[in-house]
């Protein structure tokens, strides 16, 4: 950070319009980080907007990745604004008897944009853990429906992997033994058996 670029010390000179006072240049400096900061925050504002409507789009891929970082971002921001926030609002509101009426202005419009600045870190941090929670609720989702899907081919397959082994035992007294159409007949009733269960399924609308 180059503290001269920020407070506009050149600038300054060149304009002939140094400070006042030394409330007068922490007024400066603390507009002058407002004014770095806003463009910062409007762009942070547009990048958790592009992760809303990625995530409404159904598009995934490192989605959570992105919004790690932002969060991360926001929360770095936060810890910087808040203390100056509290910082400007103490010198404002003390009896010091080196502020003038013109400083206390000047700090109370520092302060009030700082403060704004606050308001909208957490607004944007309070978006991105709904978000957050949005992505987790739609893997959960995703799972449940995955694990559905495993419960049902067990459902269906486990009643049929029995019968066809107990058919399958080589001992004697197996039914349709002889028949030369027992695995047709074996076939047709393991293909019906499983129809049965996958309607009587969606019947429980379970599938």
């Amino acid at each position: 950070l180059n503290i001269i670029e920020l407070l506009g010390l050149g600038q300054w000179q060149q304009n002939h319009h140094a400070p006042l006072s030394p409330a007068d240049l922490v007024a400066r400096l603390a507009l002058r980080a407002a004014d770095r900061m806003e463009p910062l925050v409007e762009r942070m504002g547009d990048s958790l907007d592009d992760v809303e409507e990625t995530l409404m789009l159904g598009k995934r891929k490192d989605i959570g990745s992105k919004l790690g970082r932002l969060r991360r971002t926001l929360i770095q921001l936060r810890r910087l604004i808040w203390p100056q926030r509290d910082v400007l609002n103490t010198l404002e509101i003390e009896e010091l008897s080196f502020l003038t009426a013109r400083d206390r202005v000047r700090l109370r419009e520092a302060s009030a944009r700082t403060a704004r600045l606050g308001d909208e870190l957490q607004s944007l941090s309070e978006r991105a853990v709904l978000v957050h929670e949005q992505i987790l609720d739609t893997r959960a989702e995703q799972m449940n429906q995955t694990m559905l899907v495993l419960a049902a081919v067990t459902v269906v397959f486990m009643p049929l992997t029995v019968i066809s082994g107990i058919l399958g035992m080589n001992v004697s007294g197996i039914p349709f033994h002889d028949s030369p159409w027992a695995f047709w007949i074996v076939t047709g009733g393991l293909a019906a058996l499983g129809l049965g269960l996958v309607l009587w399924m969606k019947g429980k609308k379970w599938l």
